[in-house]
């Protein structure tokens, strides 16, 4: 056996060694920052649905969908709230709820 062959022998019977890096945890849902700002100032805008504006004794209001946006306005961002209210029939509730559509700007 030449000097070859026993080099080869001891790059075999060397063990092989991982180098492992920590693995970085992501942060609890908990632990998230808000994600708006506290001092933001929000600006509430409430859409009802045609039906119940055209007659509300008929309706009992069950909850509402909130969507949220940052907004601008020059010099000024805002939260603008879009809150739609959602409705049963009070004679009629096996009818589904109803709730306005987002307006189009928003789709």
């Amino acid at each position: 056996m030449g000097k070859a062959d026993a080099s080869a022998e001891k790059a075999e019977a060397s063990p092989i060694v991982e180098v492992l890096r920590p693995v970085t945890k992501r942060p609890d849902k908990q632990q998230r920052r808000e994600r708006w700002p506290k001092e933001l100032a929000v600006e509430q805008e409430v859409i009802e649905p045609e039906e119940v504006r055209a007659n509300p004794e008929a309706f009992r209001c069950l909850g509402e969908e909130i969507t949220e946006m940052l907004d601008y306005r020059p010099a000024k961002f805002f939260r603008r709230q879009i809150i739609r209210r959602k409705f049963v029939r009070k004679q009629q509730t096996e009818l589904p709820p109803i709730i306005a559509p987002l307006p189009e700007s928003l789709q």
